[in-house]
């Protein structure tokens, strides 16, 4: 089971994870920061226009905070993308938002299929 990690860089992390059906089993962030942090996940077969494309979750990662941010019941049952997984990450919670935020403000783990 591949494992991904993301150090974010100076903009809204813009990123297509993997083509076709993906199966995310667990994912755990840590924000750097004093301001919240949005890290958004796309259902998409090509890398999201965050800002523009609509994410299928949206998860907050308060001030200061280091933790799980997806680990659906029981490990073995994913959270399943049918197109794609893509990834953004944002200074905004708005669907629209495209605030990019600064390098290594935010740490990305995860496993998926």
């Amino acid at each position: 089971m591949p494992l991904y990690r993301r150090l974010s860089t100076a903009d809204v992390n813009a990123a297509l994870i993997q083509t076709g059906a993906t199966r995310v089993y667990h994912l755990h962030a840590t924000n750097t920061t004093a301001s919240p942090k949005y890290v958004k996940l796309y259902n998409k077969a090509t890398a999201p226009t965050v800002g523009t494309d609509t994410p299928t979750f949206t998860f907050v990662l308060p001030a200061n905070f280091s933790g799980p941010i997806l680990q659906p019941p029981g490990s073995d049952t994913p959270f399943t993308f049918t197109l794609g997984l893509g990834l953004g990450i944002t200074g905004g919670i708005a669907d629209a938002d495209a605030t990019a935020v600064a390098a290594n403000d935010v740490v990305l783990n995860g496993r998926y299929e």
